[in-house]
């Protein structure tokens, strides 16, 4: 199974748990940004751009789609 890097999962804690406050409000401002972050985390939090570094999003996004058997999609979205 992929993994990603014990360097990438430790930034990730970081980052998330730095931005925790942020992305929560966020998502809570309204029902799009709800739905968008259950269907696609990744990109809703890069939406959200609460400041997570963009590098370490996308080695997520390339982990979850070798895990997934999916391709890395970097459009964004023009959400609340």
């Amino acid at each position: 199974m992929p993994r990603l890097s014990p360097e990438a999962a430790a930034r990730l804690r970081h980052e998330l748990a730095g931005y925790e406050r942020e992305l929560h409000d966020w998502i809570e401002r309204c029902t799009v940004n709800a739905i968008w972050y259950i269907s696609d985390p990744i990109g809703a939090i890069r939406e959200a751009n609460v400041g997570i570094d963009d590098s370490l999003l996308c080695e997520l996004e390339a982990f979850e789609a070798r895990h997934n058997g999916r391709y890395c999609s970097s459009s964004k979205r023009s959400v609340a």
